[in-house]
């Protein structure tokens, strides 16, 4: 049976607009319960490789970012534990402004073939191959990862892989990248969630402050893509990549398409801010 997964601090719920919104199309919900770092034994280090982190993401994380990524384990680890193929995975402060499942959603997502459908997401950095044919469709596989887990789908197949690397948090949960490499990613068009600008963030401030205060020089910017292209960061720190084909997904490939498809500023509906980017 399909299952919604509403990740949600008790103390801080923000997430009942969402379940009566779910309810109406008939979806059970299952809560997971929000991570605070602080009340976790062994305190912030005990769950967080900042070394990666720094790698990987370029600067630190927090301890909201820590949080998040061990809630979306533990709703990987409660697919993965059920007899359900599929389920939907919900941050409480994402809203429906569509039916959040359909036969496209469904199709994708009924394989043995790890796989994410993500219902919304920051469209500047989704991409997707012109090749697709973008009539009577609303699904479409993406070229590079979409950022933005705040409202997706996965199969038991994406959270087993997702699961399966058991180390420390290195990255943010829009994707692990040691394993992202090994998923199949979709992105819905028109969008069929939002992020309820009306509730309080528990994450997005302090992030916002850590990516500025970690900001790149551009001079420190063009020295490290020098460096990515040229294999250095690969020999610096391979150990954090674990294997070529990490490096070569999170560090090239990513930078290749992201950079080229917003440099062409071609988007599906260019009245539409919204709308993802094709390459």
């Amino acid at each position: 049976m399909l299952e919604a997964l509403v990740i949600g601090l008790d103390r801080n719920y923000r997430g009942t607009e969402l379940e009566d919104q779910l309810r109406e199309h008939g979806i059970p919900i299952h809560r997971v319960q929000g991570v605070m770092v602080d009340e976790l034994p062994g305190g912030l280090d005990s769950y967080v490789d900042q070394a990666a982190a720094r790698v990987l993401q370029r600067r630190e994380l927090t301890k909201g970012e820590v949080g998040c990524a061990l809630a979306h384990r533990a709703a990987w680890a409660a697919l993965a534990a059920s007899g359900s193929l599929f389920s939907l995975v919900f941050e409480d402060d994402a809203r429906l402004v569509g039916k959040p499942i359909n036969d496209e959603i469904m199709e994708a997502l009924q394989t043995s073939h790890p796989t994410i459908v993500v219902l919304d997401a920051y469209s500047d950095y989704t991409v997707i191959s012109s090749r697709q044919d973008a009539l009577a469709r609303t699904v479409f596989k993406t070229l590079v990862p979409p950022p933005g887990a705040w409202a997706y789908g996965l199969n038991r197949a994406a959270a087993e892989v997702l699961l399966e690397d058991g180390r420390r948090v290195s990255s943010v949960t829009d994707w692990p990248a040691r394993v992202a490499h090994k998923i199949d990613f979709y992105t819905v068009y028109p969008q069929l969630a939002r992020v309820d600008d009306g509730v309080q963030s528990t994450l997005e401030e302090t992030r916002h402050l850590q990516e500025l205060g970690s900001a790149e020089s551009s001079t420190s910017r063009v020295i490290r893509l020098a460096q990515s292209i040229g294999h250095i960061r690969w020999v610096k720190h391979w150990h954090v990549y674990g294997a070529y084909r990490v490096y070569l997904h999170h560090e090239l490939r990513r930078l290749v398409i992201n950079r080229s498809s917003r440099a062409r500023g071609k988007r599906w509906d260019q009245s539409n801010q919204r709308s993802p980017l094709t390459f």
